[in-house]
């Protein structure tokens, strides 16, 4: 199965491996939100609007690692477009007081 050329330019992929060209990483900013009254972490993909939650921020970014490799193997199969990555600093504007970090998954 192809992607269309307007498809492959809105991805932001690298090969994570010399040794295996069929895996992809996609790299997306993530905001950390703490849930005071649950005292749970949150995170949100701003991006993708994608969302996790966890006790730690460990469990949040494993979570959210599997939400973003399902969403490009989604993408991928049903041939959708997907916004490119915000910098980090664009992000940090947008989410000031929040920490915010970059998530990278890994896609077969």
């Amino acid at each position: 199965m192809g992607m269309s050329k307007n498809m492959q330019k809105s991805f932001a992929t690298f090969p994570t491996t010399a040794y295996n060209k069929s895996v992809k990483s996609y790299t997306y900013p993530i905001v950390f939100i703490l849930n005071r009254e649950t005292n749970m972490f949150n995170g949100f993909i701003p991006d993708l609007a994608i969302a996790s939650e966890g006790a730690t921020m460990e469990e949040v970014i494993a979570q959210a690692q599997s939400l973003i490799a399902k969403f490009f193997e989604l993408a991928i199969k049903y041939n959708t477009e997907v916004p490119e990555p915000s910098t980090l600093e664009a992000t940090l504007e947008k989410w000031k007081g929040y920490k915010v970090m970059y998530v990278t998954a890994n896609v077969n």
